[in-house]
């Protein structure tokens, strides 16, 4: 929020800028093939990547080694070869690929290049050796070639200013990607680090850094004390809209309406019309103006002075500040779990009301004493995984989960080797010996148990344990007497009236303690009243509805349920 508003103007900084940001997690960006002179060999690892290759010269690729890109997913925001020429990158994405840029993950093919030497071939390769030795040194996923990090962003047009008006290409401008000649004296590395320009890039990105972090430390605005008052007005504007995004969210509350678009209508009883429109809008904009009407004079004064393109209100806005809510949210979280090192990771996946098929992903862990269990996030499973036909038919096998939470992991930076358990339900994707998700994961996270939580443990028990014929009558009957009551509202009405106003509650298969509640409704005095309704029932006319209330009441008043229903609610009671 370092820049002050320019008020009544059109230029208006985006509301992205005044927050560092993070790369988004579980992304699947996939990249075109392109034709370039460096090869990367096929692997089954889904961080590999094969592009085919002509050949060019000394640096080629044969035909075999020619293979179909394969699926890697990788953030672009991070990755500086989608910036080369690029007019312009805000600092919020400088500050980004200076300190977080894309790094290759474990086991990642890196690329190479072919060179003909005495007539025999030979691949060198780049290596992850050479990124950690040089520290302005980096790797771009998209143009499979090095980049110097600090003179992409802040070396000038040519090399070394008056030295020589040659324009900077590789490393700079260009990716270098003849790896035959990196490291000695005379190499391609070492003798750019020993060029002027060099140096002074890396020293523009480190005081780039710090005044980045600490906006107090910039010049302009230790020289202006009133840009810096300009500044601290800024926030305060913007306070009450993040405090409200805030509030919304942990209390659960929608923030969209039907009109949630232009100015707040601030005084809405003037006339009718500005009320029917301010009843139109959401709970965001409500607060908004529930703060203004509560003294808020901040915020008042951005509402009415600011330009109608600079409110940071609008539902893209929201977006963004829920965004950057949970990226910090999500550093919390794995700023703990690091330090607690142990930890458990809990998944299931589900398909939810918008058909759409979604992992979830929790993480268990040991903090200051007290054992915490925190959703960490969702991720669209069939968008992780990688189909070669698209006409396939789309499987969510085991194999495929165990990939999905591994990609989460390394995505979130989780050390799978510290993993000492894993919590699934008990379906065959999941629990299977051959190729279940657990079993899959279990190969990465060594020292990982299964773990199901104690209410599946229960019901995998109950469900196997349940021997007698009469028990497992019982709870189908129970069930088909609530399913009779609930069928219509005729019905329910009897039942209802019957009960003094209890409504039967479904017998719940997955929760132990719900279905002990559900098998109490038809104890003691309950069940006589139960009776009594199918009995009103069977009076009447429609010969079906009279002859399944009184099937049902035959079974219930037989002594096999009343004695089966009764040991039931001991078991299931203790």
């Amino acid at each position: 929020m370092g820049d002050s508003f320019k008020r009544n103007s059109g230029s208006v900084r985006k509301i992205d800028t005044f927050f560092s940001k993070k790369p988004k997690l579980g992304s699947d960006n996939r990249q075109n093939e392109s034709s370039i002179s460096t090869s990367v060999p096929n692997s089954d690892h889904r961080n590999n990547l094969a592009i085919d290759i002509p050949c060019t010269n000394t640096l080629s690729a044969s035909k075999s080694e020619q293979k179909k890109d394969s699926h890697i997913n990788f953030d672009n925001s991070s990755d500086i070869g989608c910036f080369i020429g690029s007019k312009s990158i805000d600092n919020s994405s400088k500050a980004n690929l200076l300190e977080k840029h894309w790094m290759p993950p474990i086991n990642y093919e890196f690329p190479f290049c072919v060179v003909t030497k005495n007539g025999k071939q030979t691949k060198k390769y780049a290596q992850s050796s050479h990124l950690n030795k040089f520290h302005w040194l980096v790797l771009s996923h998209k143009d499979q070639g090095l980049y110097c990090k600090y003179c992409t962003l802040f070396a000038s047009g040519s090399g070394g200013g008056v030295q020589t008006n040659t324009p900077l290409k590789r490393l700079v401008k260009q990716p270098l990607k003849a790896f035959d000649d990196l490291l000695g004296e005379k190499g391609s590395l070492l003798t750019h680090q020993r060029n002027k320009y060099h140096q002074m890039s890396v020293e523009a990105g480190k005081s780039f850094l710090v005044t980045y972090h600490n906006p107090d430390f910039n010049v302009a605005n230790q020289v202006c004390k009133q840009r810096m008052a300009q500044v601290k007005e800024n926030r305060d504007r913007l306070r009450p809209i993040v405090s409200t995004i805030v509030l919304c969210g942990r209390q659960n509350i929608p923030l969209r309406g039907h009109r949630d678009d232009g100015k707040i209508i601030l005084n809405v009883d003037k006339n009718e019309q500005n009320s029917v429109v301010a009843n139109q809008e959401g709970n965001f904009r409500a607060l908004l103006r529930f703060r203004i009407e509560s003294g808020d004079s901040n915020l008042r004064q951005h509402l009415e002075v600011a330009n109608s393109n600079a409110t940071y209100i609008s539902k893209t806005v929201q977006n963004e500040l829920i965004d950057t809510c949970k990226d910090l949210i999500q550093e919390a979280i794995l700023a703990r779990v690091k330090e607690a090192k142990l930890f458990s990771l809990i998944f299931d996946e589900t398909t939810d009301i918008s058909h759409t098929e979604q992992l979830r992903l929790s993480i268990r862990y040991f903090y200051n004493g007290v054992i915490k269990e925190d959703f960490l996030t969702f991720c669209d499973t069939y968008e992780m995984i990688h189909f070669e036909d698209a006409r396939a038919e789309r499987r969510l096998t085991g194999v495929e989960l165990s990939r999905i939470v591994e990609d989460l992991c390394f995505k979130f930076d989780i050390n799978l080797a510290w993993c000492v358990g894993i919590g699934t339900d008990s379906c065959s994707v999941m629990a299977s010996e051959t190729k279940g998700a657990v079993h899959e994961l279990s190969k990465k996270a060594t020292n990982a148990k299964r773990c199901p939580c104690n209410n599946h443990i229960l019901n995998n028990s109950l469900a196997k344990s349940s021997k007698v014929s009469a028990c497992r009558n019982a709870s189908a009957t129970m069930r088909k007497v609530v399913a009779f009551a609930n069928a219509s509202a005729k019905w329910h009405k009897v039942f209802e009236e019957e009960l003094e106003g209890m409504v039967l509650q479904g017998i719940c298969e997955t929760r132990w303690v719900e279905r002990h509640d559900g098998h109490l409704q038809f104890q003691g005095d309950n069940l006589v009243k139960i009776c009594n309704a199918l009995h009103r029932i069977t009076t009447w006319e429609d010969s079906k509805t009279a002859s399944d209330a009184q099937c049902l009441r035959h079974v219930l008043c037989s002594s096999e349920f009343i004695i089966a229903s009764v040991c039931l609610n001991d078991v299931l009671g203790m």
